[in-house]
């Protein structure tokens, strides 16, 4: 009987074992630090990210590497698309957004091949693309879940 309830515990523990690793390599817990996501994600939320993600949608949240500071933003634009930024407003292929923008930078670029056009959802305090352009597919870490 002992033998036979040793045998259950190491499957068990072998079991919780092997979808740890697998949790682990599959995804990532991140806690968000600042405002440019609010109201959808606030400071100090936590956030599972998958990191199996093949490709990525517009209007996903995704997390990336940004000059090593992990960043949280929402896809606004894909590869092919047209980005436009004048008189205050965000176009998208010619198609005016519900994205309020400042007069900090004036943009009009097609993005290429893997290639994100990111922004936070709180536009009056995000640091995202309009700042620093466009991210690659390979700064991206996940996106959230």
């Amino acid at each position: 009987m002992r033998k036979e309830n040793n045998r259950i515990i190491n499957i068990v523990l072998g079991i919780a074992v092997v979808i740890t690793v697998l949790f682990l390599l599959c995804f990532k817990i991140t806690i968000v630090s600042g405002q440019s996501m609010m109201p959808t994600l606030n400071d100090g939320s936590i956030v599972l990210v998958s990191k199996i993600s093949p490709e990525y949608f517009k209007n996903e949240i995704i997390v990336f590497d940004n000059m090593n500071d992990t960043m949280i933003k929402r896809i606004v634009a894909v590869e092919g698309d047209i980005i436009e930024i004048k008189n205050n407003s965000l176009y998208r292929n010619g198609i005016k957004l519900n994205i309020a923008c400042d007069n900090r930078t004036s943009v009009n670029i097609k993005l290429k091949q893997n290639e994100y056009f990111v922004i936070g959802d709180n536009y009056g305090c995000s640091y995202d693309s309009r700042d620093y352009g466009c991210i690659t597919k390979e700064m991206i870490l996940g996106k959230v879940i």
